[in-house]
């Protein structure tokens, strides 16, 4: 599975990732990762729990925690931001 990276939250390390079943919340495991917008990340985001995905704009591994998916844009939102 894909999706695009809609949003970052740096600060507590969350990204939103829009799929085509709404918006899987990554929590980001290592702190180097680069990570922008409109990156494209693959793996099992409906699975939550720790995974592995790769960013497709740098071939990176990134370690991750799925903490949420199926996400609207307001749970989204909610989720990085509150």
């Amino acid at each position: 599975m894909k999706g695009e990276v809609a949003e970052t939250n740096p600060r507590k390390g969350f990204i939103a990732v829009a799929t085509d079943r709404g918006f899987s919340i990554l929590e980001i495991l290592e702190v180097s990762a680069d990570i922008t917008p409109g990156d494209e990340i693959m793996g099992d985001l409906h699975d939550l729990g720790r995974q592995d995905v790769f960013n497709a704009r740098t071939g990176d591994k990134l370690d991750v925690f799925i903490q949420d998916c199926y996400c609207s844009h307001q749970a989204m939102k909610r989720h990085l931001y509150d």
